[in-house]
């Protein structure tokens, strides 16, 4: 292999600050620091904030009608022979099919959802913001969506993953869906990792008569299933202990406006940069991950969030199986686990699992510790790179 280059279609890698920005400069520095030469090019044809140019990628601002032909254009005069692209999966598409059949051969996909269970829900939704109508082409739409349950991508993502080298799936589960729908495709299973963070606070604060619990989302979609956690929040009978949450990454939701929590405070404390979040969590005796997969028809995940906070020496709350960690047993005793399902959380037992762990004045170290050698960017890099390698061989053989 010349070189990887790491290629996006949407707003992802302008948002420094978001997950997915910082996971692929992260992944593209451990790639560097194996001696690859590394690229990373941004398609954002949806993007309308400022953009102040940034030397770690490189930007093709296009409309969306036209988007697919100026990465074609990319791929034909920037691709050279012997380059590997790192694609991160965009939902199928008629002109992604175009595009993989001229240059599938060279295009390894990075899988981070069951595609075609997320585009369903979108489509479900797009119909249900539609107004009724008798004509044919909106029965036919609306046939497609709630009988037959089809989709471009159940149409035509078969279609790209035949014409594709393979794909880096961040989870068991989604690397069985990819292959149930295309029996050919390679995959590796390489779960989400995170940067090294800058030197933190991992001194355990003080449990009294306060529990602070920190929940970071990236979007206000379902799944997260913060409402588990506001349920049952008045019924808890601990008169202790007062439970304090907070919510980064969105603003109060129109359906939480007039909740009553009782003794209990929830705070929605909207968007924050990294250096701020890592400085709220040191405040912060728990934080909590994804707590309702199910609402998209999964069980096992491996987020961003929940590797970051890790690295920060952060216990957790988690309401699926995660690809690392619940496979190793070494995180057991810093994982309050609950079930995917609705089913509310239950707070005393929250009180009395922090209660217990905080006997341990060193629980911090420990999860900074060992989260450091599960979770790094530079292991999961060393997975991309041995499947690039075996995929570019492979195709060399052909």
């Amino acid at each position: 292999m010349k070189r990887i280059v790491i290629l996006h279609l949407g707003n992802y890698l302008l948002i420094p600050d978001s997950g997915v920005a910082r996971k692929t400069f992260a992944l593209a520095d451990s790639m560097r620091n194996m001696g690859f030469e590394v690229h990373c090019v941004a398609f954002p044809f949806l993007y309308s904030g400022n953009y102040t140019p940034n030397p770690s990628v490189e930007v093709v601002f296009e409309k969306e009608s036209l988007v697919y032909e100026a990465i074609t254009h990319f791929f034909r005069t920037k691709i050279q022979r012997g380059d590997i692209v790192l694609f991160r999966y965009p939902f199928a598409s008629s002109a992604l099919v175009n595009l993989v059949r001229e240059f599938g051969h060279q295009i390894i996909f990075e899988h981070n959802t069951i595609e075609s269970v997320e585009v369903l829900m979108l489509q479900r939704s797009h119909l249900g913001r539609l107004p009724l109508s008798w004509r044919p082409s909106y029965l036919r739409y609306a046939f497609q969506t709630r009988i037959l349950h089809q989709t471009d991508e159940t149409r035509l993502g078969p279609l790209v993953l035949n014409q594709s080298l393979g794909g880096i799936c961040v989870s068991h589960e989604i690397a069985n869906y990819e292959v149930a729908r295309c029996r050919s495709y390679s995959t590796a299973i390489v779960a989400n990792g995170s940067g090294v963070p800058a030197a933190s606070n991992l001194q355990v604060i003080p449990f009294q008569n306060d529990l602070r619990v920190c929940m970071i989302i990236g979007s206000p979609a379902v799944w997260h299933g913060y409402d588990r956690m506001f349920a049952d929040l008045k019924q808890l009978r601990n008169e202790e202990c007062t439970i304090w949450i907070d919510i980064i990454g969105m603003e109060k939701p129109k359906d939480q406006q007039e909740s009553d929590f009782g003794r209990h405070h929830v705070q929605w404390l909207g968007v924050m940069n990294r250096e701020d979040i890592a400085q709220h969590l040191q405040q912060c005796h728990l934080a909590v991950g994804t707590l309702a997969l199910y609402r998209k028809k999964m069980k096992e995940a491996s987020p961003l969030k929940v590797r970051e906070c890790l690295m920060l020496g952060m216990p957790m709350i988690l309401g699926y199986y995660d690809t690392d960690v619940s496979a190793d047993e070494r995180f057991s005793p810093y994982i309050f686990q609950v079930s995917n399902s609705d089913e509310p959380i239950n707070w005393s037992k929250v009180v009395a699992f922090y209660k217990a762990l905080s006997q341990n004045s060193n629980h911090k170290q420990e999860i900074a510790q060992l989260a450091g050698e599960v979770l790094s960017m530079q292991k999961k890099a060393e997975g991309y790179v041995a499947f690039m390698r075996s995929r570019f061989e492979a195709s060399r053989l052909k």
